[in-house]
């Protein structure tokens, strides 16, 4: 065939590709701490192999030796790690679960972000998630947002409530508010109170304390009983925020 064994003094059992006798290439290797192996024989797939240390070892390349979910012959013919290692490229992630998510075992990639969903390839790999999928539970929710937000990126918990402020917190996602943070603009009323004409009878931009632009923002509107959509509300050309303080003009007077 096109394929050598050879029993290395220093390097172990090697598996040769010799289908070019002028340029042999290195395929795989077996060894342990010594790698001196003195003698091998073939038959089939398994390898007879005479070792300085260990004395007879037994080697089936369709085994795993180093438990990282690839065989050997997968390692040695297809994506040619190391057989011994199960972090061929030093990165935190095994060999397996790289290959099985198309990232590249030969190359530290753990701080790329292959599904571009603000979690590094690295920190999917620990969470749990798939860093070839931006929603791992399809709840469409990006799985970094969840993450920075303490959701689950493992569970659909779209229609959950997490901050209790009215809004689920995939309508959370969808308007860009903070489903952590029941009031995101910081203006005294909660993020599902102004997206529905609720209590106060208006409206407002949930991510924007003054949604006007009057210099009032929108919780000090409904304490003035002023119109938080209405830069302008009784139309006597002062704002409203100029309205009730000394600003501009001097004058405290009724918005």
């Amino acid at each position: 065939g096109n394929i050598a064994y050879v029993a290395d003094y220093s390097d172990g059992l090697e598996i040769i590709d010799v289908s070019d006798p002028t340029n042999p290439a290195l395929l795989g290797k077996f060894g342990d701490s010594y790698n001196r192996s003195y003698g091998v024989y073939v038959s089939g797939n398994i390898a007879y192999v005479a070792d300085y240390s260990d004395g007879l070892e037994i080697i089936d390349p369709g085994l795993d030796n180093d438990d990282d979910y690839l065989t050997n012959v997968q390692e040695i013919y297809f994506y040619f790690t190391n057989v011994n290692n199960p972090d061929t490229d030093f990165d935190n992630m095994p060999d397996g679960w790289e290959a099985s998510y198309g990232l590249n075992p030969l190359l530290n990639d753990s701080s790329d972000d292959l599904d571009v969903d603000g979690l590094l390839n690295l920190e999917e790999y620990n969470i749990g998630t798939f860093p070839d999928d931006s929603d791992s539970d399809d709840d469409n929710m990006p799985d970094g947002w969840e993450v920075s937000y303490g959701l689950n990126p493992l569970l659909d918990d779209s229609s959950d409530d997490l901050d209790v402020d009215g809004l689920l917190n995939l309508e959370e996602y969808n308007i860009g508010t903070f489903p952590d943070d029941s009031d995101s603009d910081d203006d005294n009323i909660l993020d599902g109170e102004e997206v529905i004409e609720g209590s106060d009878g208006y409206i407002t931009d949930p991510t924007d304390a003054d949604s006007d632009d009057d210099g009032l923002e929108d919780g000090d509107e409904i304490t003035y009983s002023t119109d938080p959509n209405d830069e302008d509300s009784d139309d006597d050309k002062i704002l409203d925020g100029e309205e009730v303080v000394e600003g501009s003009d001097g004058y405290i007077t009724n918005p």
